[in-house]
């Protein structure tokens, strides 16, 4: 391939996609936030400290759990399981047989990961 002249046109639009590149790697940089892992262990239940609020755990059988003091308007997601609300504050999970020798994970609220050790 022949080498060709670098156009003005041409070198506007190198600076112009390199200062796009640049912004979005910025602007990612300045918005990200780590999310961190907290770790509940007891032998049939724990408590964790999420936000100045005390979360419960309890094992309720070999694949079931419930979750108490949930302040309202927080998520609970996991990839091992499936919520459902009992109550205002209260959850119930069920973990897939599958599953159960892997750790736990929930996510609470997009910004905590909980690991159950119970």
């Amino acid at each position: 391939m022949a080498a060709e002249k670098l156009t003005k046109q041409r070198l506007m639009q190198i600076v112009i996609m390199m200062l796009l590149l640049i912004g979005a790697f910025t602007w990612r940089s300045w918005t990200y936030d780590e999310q961190k892992t907290l770790s509940c262990k007891g032998h049939e239940q724990c408590r964790i400290q999420v936000d100045s609020q005390m979360i419960e755990v309890f094992k309720t059988s070999m694949s079931s759990y419930e979750i108490n003091q949930v302040p309202k308007g927080w998520m609970l997601t996991s990839q091992q399981g499936e919520f459902t609300q009992i109550a205002p504050q209260k959850w119930s999970m069920n973990i897939n047989p599958n599953q159960l020798a892997q750790p736990i994970y929930v996510v609470l609220n997009d910004t905590t990961r909980m690991q159950i050790s119970i």
